[in-house]
């Protein structure tokens, strides 16, 4: 559950899922903020760690509600209280968890190519939506960030 809690925080101060190329006192740092706020959003929503197991084998994040998502997204701040995307946030995130200036370049990259979810239309002004399509925007990417090291 742990490696999927990184996941679901975003790649951004964190959430890179199967984190190999992050190094031990990053992984230490991103784990202590994960999990209570992973822990807090799946009791919110009837998220079971079942759920989240099947959706990090599936690599498919269909089966998670997707305000689950926004409720982890928020609390890191990569989703704003107006249910966008807060690209300055999760630059500032990146700096703060990250040690690594290789990792920080690659998770800057993502983040600008994940932008562009800010101008999809959304049915809810929450953050639900848009929180499942930067996860699935984040998704594609973490091949770059495993087995680096």
């Amino acid at each position: 559950m742990l490696r999927f809690a990184l996941l679901c925080l975003g790649f951004l101060a964190v959430a890179f899922n199967d984190v190999e190329a992050l190094n031990q006192m990053d992984k230490m740092k991103l784990y202590a903020i994960i999990l209570p706020t992973v822990q807090e959003c799946s009791s919110k929503y009837g998220v079971s760690e079942e759920d989240i197991k099947k959706s990090k084998e599936t690599k498919n994040i269909d089966g998670l509600d997707e305000c689950f998502i926004a409720c982890v997204f928020k609390k890191a701040g990569v989703i704003n209280d107006g249910g966008q995307f807060d690209v300055e946030k999760s630059k500032e995130l990146i700096s703060k968890y990250l040690s690594d200036s290789g990792d920080q370049a690659k998770a800057q990259e993502i983040i600008g190519r994940c932008v562009s979810v800010n101008d999809q239309p959304v049915g809810d002004n929450e953050g639900c939506q848009r929180s499942k399509l930067l996860m699935e925007c984040f998704l594609p990417f973490k091949k770059e960030f495993e087995g680096s090291r």
